[in-house]
């Protein structure tokens, strides 16, 4: 049921671990790879023990990963390949969010002092829920990096999110931000995004631009000192540098080849688009190109298979001027490459691309984000090529702070714990089919009772049950429990005992509503996200049939709602995940077992369903749906 790991362990002290789906050499072309490579190395060489637990590598072979596994360890460097599970199951697995349960089995394993995690695709969701409740890697601290949240990206590309699993990205990046003990980024304009978007990041953050990778991994150091500028030579072709795609600005520097086009063509001046493809519009980023460059007349080529080192070394091969036209990036990897390589480029002066820049740069090398002033500016250049420009940071100076920064990294943010409180059980019968092991099942009531809800009447209940079969009979029970922690339950799953008190002390970390552990049925990991609304509204509130939540949230979550008497526990569970200030969390171990899992009783087609889910913003929602039609 767990992720496989391999690799090998090392021995110095200052162990850090860094989680990462991309990493030089292995993955081809990613920002990420880039920093977070850069990063591994500078660290090792500064003395501290290093493993990168690499999570993008499901398609290379055994061999290719003998052949890395042993390159970086000669830059003292353990790369662990971590796999998703094969034996995973269902809602969340099925919908492909399966990594973060593989790095959370991993890091039990690894055991680091420091995990660093990227901020997209959520990777460190399970670790970094566990370690808030008090339930993770002992004493381990956690970092996470903003490179590119999924929701950034959304609105970069002006596209809409069109499936469950986009949904579950999102969720898991806003549930760690405010979760980890710290967090960085390379620009003060995407920490101000995310600050604007209510990511709410925690309070230890900090702007620290990139590290680039050293040697021996690249075939070539990156210089300390910006060298002496190339002699000037005429440009004699224009290269879009980047994925192409609209993220990266492909259309707008398909206005300006439109403005510019017979110019170029007069000067015998080429254009090359390189980077990988992407997509425009929803469609293929070189069909679009198709159609654009049917009324362009100058000589042009897509080089979309080159890896990073083979890109750069395209870029200095000849009197070309690199294009970065992103409308909004971070802060991108190909200028920092351009700027320490002496690499004449211009670059859209907008998202963080302007911090990376000597100040006295600025006018030469940057262009308002609008197709006229693109094409002015690549004219200009064309007519007079002027000096590349110096970077703001030199890279020797930014290892020295990368170093400072992880040996003064403070320890892990304690938590505050609320008094202990009572438990009352509430199971949902569902159809009447399942049995429910009341002896089993009753124990576990800690001073708060337990009810059942009856969808179908005539219910035998032992003694001191409650039958609930309506709203008002719901709403006065929950009145009745007070300050109190309720188990929701199917009936059909065991539940472990020893789980739920490890569930009931996470549970009282102050501010933590309710907590969705993970679920075993036939031997196969079920795993959970917590309170995922659009998620929720595809695949169902309570994905593994239980959850344990307190009594002051689901009363919370109710008002101003009515129960509904054709879904599972009256509709409580939808209310739970829909109410914007309820803090849901998955809890990654097994807290229930069933040799099949019980369905979820009752339709959602309902008005009570449909108002719950009203509440929750549209943009929530949206990940729901494709092309008018509803996701599985």
């Amino acid at each position: 049921m767990t992720g496989t790991v391999t690799g090998t362990a090392g021995g110095r002290p200052g162990h850090i671990c860094i989680v990462s789906s991309e990493i030089v050499g292995p993955f081809r072309n990613g920002g990420i790879g880039t920093a977070m490579t850069g990063l591994a190395q500078c660290l090792a060489e500064a003395g501290f023990r290093v493993t990168f637990l690499f999570t993008g590598g499901s398609t290379v072979g055994a061999t290719a990963r003998d052949k890395w596994t042993r390159h970086f360890a000669t830059m003292d460097i353990d790369l662990i390949w971590c796999d998703a599970a094969a034996d995973l199951t269902g809602a969340v697995a099925q919908h492909g969010l399966a990594i973060p349960e593989a790095v959370w089995r991993a890091l039990q394993e690894i055991r680091p002092d420091i995990a660093q995690f990227n901020d997209c695709m959520g990777e460190g969701l399970y670790a970094i829920a566990m370690q808030h409740l008090g339930a993770g890697v002992p004493a381990m601290r956690s970092v996470v990096a903003l490179h590119s949240p999924t929701e950034w990206i959304w609105d970069i590309n002006r596209n809409l999110p069109d499936t469950p699993l986009q949904a579950l990205f999102t969720h898991a990046e806003r549930v760690m931000l405010p979760l980890a003990d710290n967090l960085w980024s390379p620009s003060e304009y995407l920490l101000n995004w995310v600050s604007a978007r209510g990511f709410n990041p925690p309070e230890r953050r900090m702007v620290q631009q990139y590290v680039l990778p050293r040697m021996p991994l690249i075939g070539g150091d990156w210089p300390d000192a910006v060298p002496a500028a190339p002699a000037a030579q005429m440009i004699r072709e224009i290269v879009f540098f980047g994925r192409v795609e609209e993220r990266k600005g492909a259309k707008l520097f398909c206005d300006a080849m439109d403005i510019i086009g017979a110019q170029l063509a007069e000067r015998g001046v080429a254009v090359t688009f390189l980077g990988k493809e992407g997509t425009i519009d929803d469609g293929r980023a070189f069909d679009y190109l198709d159609a654009r460059a049917r009324n362009w007349c100058f000589a042009q080529q897509r080089l979309c298979d080159f890896g990073q080192q083979e890109a750069l070394a395209y870029l200095r091969g000849g009197p070309r001027l690199a294009v970065m036209a992103s409308p909004a990036d971070n802060s991108p990897c190909t200028v920092y490459e351009a700027l320490t390589l002496s690499i004449p480029f211009i670059a859209a002066d907008s998202g963080g691309i302007g911090e990376l820049l000597a100040g006295d740069a600025h006018a030469n090398h940057l262009f308002a984000y609008d197709a006229p002033a693109l094409a002015a500016r690549m004219l200009a250049m064309l007519d007079a090529p002027v000096a590349p420009p110096a970077p703001r940071h030199r890279q020797a100076d930014l290892r020295a702070a990368w170093v400072r920064y992880f040996q003064q990294l403070p320890a892990a943010i304690a938590r505050h714990r609320d008094p202990p409180r009572h438990l009352a059980i509430l199971v949902d019968g569902g159809g009447g089919k399942q049995p429910v092991d009341w002896r089993a099942i009753l124990p576990h009531a800690d001073g708060g009772g337990a009810a059942m809800v009856a969808h179908a009447p005539g219910a035998d209940l032992p003694d001191g049950v409650v039958a609930i079969s309506d709203g008002a009979s719901l709403s006065m029970w929950l009145d009745a429990l007070g300050d109190a922690d309720i188990l929701l339950v199917r009936a059909g799953l065991s539940v472990d005992g020893d789980v739920l008190g490890a569930m009931r002390d996470a549970l009282s970390t102050h501010g933590v509503d309710a907590l969705y552990p993970f679920v075993e049925i036939d031997g196969r990991l079920l795993p959970t996200v917590g309170a995922c609304p659009s998620f929720a509204f595809a695949a169902g509130s309570l994905q593994g049939g239980i959850a344990l939540v307190r009594a002051s949230a689901a009363r919370r979550a109710h008002a101003g709602l009515t129960f509904n008497p054709q879904r599972e526990f009256l509709g409580l569970a939808d209310m739970l995940v829909t109410l914007p200030d309820v803090h849901g969390l998955p809890f990654a171990q097994v807290a229930a077992r069933a040799q099949k899992l019980p369905g979820e009783w009752g339709m959602r087609a309902t008005r009570e369903h449909t108002a719950a889910f009203a509440r929750v913003a549209p943009r929530e929602l949206f990940t729901c749906w494709h092309k008018g039609r509803r996701a599985p």
